[in-house]
């Protein structure tokens, strides 16, 4: 099997269907590695799957609240 590495960042709501593929492609025998924020740690260690932080938890809390991060057409910004 193949050794494949999600990077995932974002919400949670970004985060958590790449957890759910990761996990589902280590059902099936592939050695997984997640790379995201300190914040999912927990999770990954929950699905089981091999944990790597490219952020910190202030990093990704920090961009999460930039007003900029959320502007688009129906904001009128």
């Amino acid at each position: 099997m193949a050794r494949i590495i999600i990077n995932a960042w974002g919400s949670a709501g970004d985060f958590e269907p790449f957890l759910a593929l990761g996990r589902g492609l280590a059902d099936i025998g592939h050695e997984m590695e997640v790379l995201t924020s300190e914040n999912f740690s927990p999770q990954v260690a929950a699905a089981g799957l091999k944990f790597e932080a490219v952020a910190s938890r202030e990093l990704c809390e920090k961009t999460l609240a930039h007003p900029d991060l959320w502007v688009n057409e129906w904001s009128g910004k």
